[in-house]
């Protein structure tokens, strides 16, 4: 059984889901940093922008896995 790729449209407009998981993972790694620097847990992160890009990726793959899958 072969899955058949597909697209979310949103007003009109495909999009890829893989983009959209990316964009997403991008918001939600912004905010959970912007809640360890508001909780003052930002010296505990040795390089933010290593984190942030490990947390876009996981939040990437979390989301294309389980909430849109393609």
């Amino acid at each position: 059984m072969e899955r058949v790729p597909r697209e979310v449209e949103i007003r009109g407009i495909y999009f890829p889901p893989l983009l959209l998981c990316g964009i997403l993972g991008l918001l939600l790694a912004w905010l959970t940093l912007i809640a360890l620097y508001r909780l003052r847990w930002d010296h505990y992160i040795e390089a933010p922008t290593i984190a942030f890009l490990a947390l876009s990726v996981i939040y990437a793959v979390i989301l294309s896995t389980w909430v849109i899958p393609s």
